[in-house]
Parts: structure tokens; sequence; C-alpha cells
């Protein structure tokens, strides 16, 4: 016959012991319960702390590595635009793209003794160059070197001249805007400049490469270092390897 052992609880009551183990038995079961249940709770809290971690840094990537491929695409170009070489940023501005300007010593060893040189467009060259102009050369004259020089510019080249390529790329046969029946007038000005005024409005040609050729002939032979151009209501002069408005 199976024995069974009875105890009494804390209020005096008489329960057996396969009670009392039940009973601790589900107390310990419902702790884990519990337990397990928090623990779940974290777990989760943690995931959806490290999703939204993760999604931060999901949306901040995308920026950081397009910026990273522009300028690495911006340094590829450089690089093949230059050899290898990065380029300034100064050479890139549209101002520093103008064709370079005729030096009139590239010319003295070939100017002959007590000549002047007048310069002109002269091709092939100045197709490819709008800046670009050659001398011809004519013997010193007594006196009115200007008056000569500007002659020369507004007569042109000879035949023969023309034919070695040179061009009067001008002709100012249009309206008389001055006072009197005269070609031009020039003036001397403050600072080394001369001022030309031609009377006649231009009528076929480039007068920016007059103004070139001026510039250059009355540089080259005098002691003016600027010269300003008046035709009609313009003003012009040729400064940093370009044509401006005076």
């Amino acid at each position: 016959m199976d024995e069974k052992i009875f105890v009494k609880n804390d209020r005096g009551n008489t329960v057996s012991e396969a009670s009392r183990s039940s009973s601790s038995s589900s107390i310990l079961g419902i702790v884990a319960v519990v337990i397990i249940v928090l623990g779940i709770i974290g777990l989760l809290i943690t995931l959806g702390n490290s999703g939204e971690a993760n999604t931060n840094t999901a949306t901040q990537n995308p920026i950081v590595t397009d910026t990273e491929d522009t300028n690495n695409s911006e340094d590829l170009n450089t690089s093949d635009n230059n050899n290898g070489t990065p380029s300034s940023n100064n050479s890139q501005q549209p101002g520093n793209t103008n064709p370079p300007a005729t030096n009139p010593n590239d010319f003295d060893d070939e100017k002959p003794e007590d000549a002047v040189a007048i310069f002109f467009p002269k091709n092939p060259e100045s197709q490819t160059n709008a800046n670009f102009v050659a001398p011809i050369y004519r013997d010193t004259p007594e006196e009115n070197l200007t008056s000569f020089l500007l002659n020369t510019l507004f007569i042109g080249p000879d035949q023969t001249e023309v034919s070695q390529g040179f061009r009067k790329n001008w002709e100012f046969t249009g309206e008389n805007t001055c006072d009197r029946n005269i070609g031009y007038s020039f003036a001397a000005k403050a600072g080394n400049v001369l001022e030309i005024r031609v009377c006649r409005l231009l009528t076929t040609g480039d007068i920016n490469q007059f103004v070139i050729a001026a510039h250059t002939t009355i540089v080259a032979e005098t002691s003016y270092s600027t010269v300003n151009v008046l035709n009609g209501d313009t003003c012009l002069n040729f400064q940093s390897n370009t044509v401006q408005s005076c």
C-alpha cells in the first residue's frame, strides 16, 4: 500500500507533499514563461533599433557614393583632357581662350634698315588666328610718321604683297561722320593714347582686324601704348588679346 506524506502549510492546513511540489512547479513555469516573453520583447526592440539604424545608413550612403563617383568622374575627365595632368581653374575660363597677339619683335630679324613696319592680316595664319598680323615694310618717312603709317593702313598692301597672302580686310567708304570731308583724323590723348577717328563708316570687311592692325603698327613704330579707333558711334581698342569697347 502506497504511503502519502502530509505536511502543514503556513496557515496550518494539511496538504500533501505532492500537491506542494505541483504548486512550486507551476510557479516556476510561470516565471520561465515571463522570462521568455520578456526576452522575446527585448529581442524585438533590439531588432527594431537595428533596422532603423540600417535604414538611416541605407538612406545616407547613396549620397556619399554619388558624390564620390561624381568627383572621380571629374578627375578622370580632367586627366583625359590633359594627358593625366590636372588642369587649373584658370585654364577653363573663357577669358583665357583668346588667340595670341602678334609680337612685332618676332620680325626684327627680317626688317630692312631704315624701314618701318605696317601690319596687316596675312593668310593662311589669319584664317585660324584672328589676332595674327604680319608686317610689310616701307622706307621711313622724313616727317609725319603717324600720318604715313595710317595712310598705308588705309591704302593696303601692293599686288606683290597681296600675292604673298597680305590682306586689307576693311573698306571705309560709307557715310561721312566728320565735320570736314576728310578720310580720318587723329589726336594724342593722355596716357600715351592715340585716338584715330575714321570719318567714313565701315562698308565691308572686319573693323576688328583694322583695330588690331592699327594697334600693332602704331605701338611698334611710335611711343604710343594704346590706340582707340572711333568710327561713327563705335570706339574700339585692342587690349589683353581682344578687341573691346573703349
